[in-house]
């Protein structure tokens, strides 16, 4: 069994006097669930010669992060309405005033070549991490350094200045796609056909099934796909039509339109859709689409509302839908619309990328839109939605820092399920092949997993007359 263990020491600069709390925490299931998918699909963890090795668990590890509050025990993902007050990555000392969130890691103090026992420790100084704190989590590499949301925009922290090999969590496959059918998976470029296309909209990784849906004039198609991974690529041949089931939803006032589009809501389980005459990339000031809901649990289709663009400004194709709120992007903004009446009721962020994102996904109150165009890679932003709160990634992914690779994902049809991504799903990607000559499928999973939970018995709360010393101390108590 493997424990953690986490101290926490404030020391007051003024008095000497130090506060000292310890507790125990649990691991949650996203690391156990990426290795899973490592040895049950065939897959290799790229990079790692050794999944035991010091520099494996540096990236599974190698970040910490510090929340206001104390966090369900069942997340594997950050979750919102939920303040960020430090972080902190494994090799990187923060000396800039601009970032008071982030912390230094001690390599002296720290020790993660054991076998058996682990040690991560990191030092904040009076100005870092200041606030209440209650739950002290272990996250990625690469996801400690660009943190959980911040203050101030990530964008002045630079990753190629920064060892981004150590921190990117990759997995590939040799696929053989003789035997399949593709599929289009869904991003910012592909979209699905009136009467033709089946798009994929989400994966139950638990059980190894894909979802994906077509729209015709008169009805909604819904396939459920047994995946087989070990024979095609998990994110792009999903379509089988041997493993194929699909069931039909008939609509009495019929869909009109040559394209269709969606958005999966993971905390609703509900897939929203629309659709539309032309491809248009963005939609203009009072452009009207009618988006329709259903359910996956209830197995129920239904007309969701008549949206119209009342932001005074054009704004991307790719929205996001929940039962409430819609939210949209345009100049340079998060346009939070209310349903009942689509008034703008909130504009969230300022002087956000302006540029076209392959996808959206919301897990636990957080919206991630992905952002990018052809292949160069552009960031990411995060939406709070308990605390109208947006935070923009300049320069890396949220999966990959390279701009070279587009990441294409399909969200979990449940929030207890990591998120993966795959480069293989981007149609304007040159596809990897290795030296036989066979196809390459690159996997990543998501940075900003919570790979434990350490919910303190008491919150602690460090002001700016105190410095901070977190240990944490990973135990293999099996050997």
């Amino acid at each position: 069994m493997i424990k953690g263990h986490t101290t926490i020491e404030l020391t007051n600069v003024k008095t000497g006097e130090v506060e000292r709390v310890e507790d125990d925490n649990m691991f949650t299931q996203a690391i156990p669930q990426m290795m899973n998918f490592i040895s049950t699909h065939g897959i290799y963890a790229t990079g790692w010669e050794d999944i035991n090795s010091a520099e494996c668990w540096k990236s599974l590890l190698g970040g910490i992060y510090l929340f206001e509050k104390s966090i369900d025990e069942r997340s594997i993902l950050p979750v919102g309405g939920n303040k960020m007050v430090g972080c902190g990555s494994i090799d990187y000392n923060n000396s800039n005033a601009n970032l008071p969130e982030m912390g230094s890691y001690n390599n002296a103090e720290s020790d993660t070549t054991g076998a058996l026992v682990k040690k991560f420790v990191y030092d904040f100084t009076t100005n870092q991490a200041n606030g209440t704190i209650a739950s002290v989590c272990l996250t990625s590499q690469y996801g400690g350094y660009y943190g959980a949301g911040a203050a101030k925009k990530i964008n002045i922290l630079d990753p190629y200045n920064y060892d981004n090999n150590k921190k990117a969590i990759a997995m590939s496959k040799v696929v053989d796609h003789t035997k399949n059918i593709k599929i289009e998976a869904l991003n910012e470029t592909t979209y699905g056909r009136v009467n033709s296309s089946f798009l994929n909209f989400c994966v139950d990784s638990k059980n190894d099934i894909m979802y994906s849906f077509s729209v015709s004039t008169d009805k909604l198609r819904i396939g459920t796909n047994n995946m087989s991974v070990d024979k095609f690529d998990l994110f792009r041949s999903a379509y089988n039509t041997q493993n194929e089931k699909i069931d039909e939803y008939n609509y009495e006032a019929g869909f009109s339109g040559t394209y269709f589009y969606c958005f999966y809501n993971t905390d609703e389980k509900n897939l929203y859709f629309w659709t539309n005459n032309s491809d248009e990339r963005q939609y203009q000031n009072n452009k009207s689409i009618t988006i329709y809901k259903f359910s996956i649990d209830e197995k129920k289709l239904s007309k969701h509302c008549d949206f119209t663009n009342k932001t005074g400004t054009s704004i991307s194709r790719n929205i996001v839908v929940t039962g409430e709120y819609i939210y949209v992007r345009g100049n340079r903004k998060i346009h939070k619309i209310k349903v009942e009446n689509m008034n703008v009721e909130k504009v969230i962020g300022d002087n956000i990328e302006e540029v076209y994102h392959n996808f959206s996904y919301i897990i636990n109150g957080i919206i991630t839109f992905e952002l990018g165009y052809m292949d160069k890679s552009r960031g990411a932003i995060l939406v709070d939605t308990k605390r109208d709160d947006a935070i923009s990634y300049s320069g890396p992914s949220i999966y990959y820092y390279n701009n070279n690779y587009h990441i294409t994902i399909i969200p979990p049809i449940d929030s207890d399920q990591l998120i993966f991504g795959s480069n293989e799903g981007y149609r304007f990607l040159g596809i990897p092949f290795n030296d036989n000559g066979d196809k390459k499928v690159n996997t990543w999973a998501p940075t900003t997993y919570l790979a434990t939970i350490n919910n303190l018995g008491s919150p602690v709360t460090k002001t700016a007359d105190k410095t901070m010393k977190i240990t944490y101390t990973i135990t293999d108590e099996d050997g």
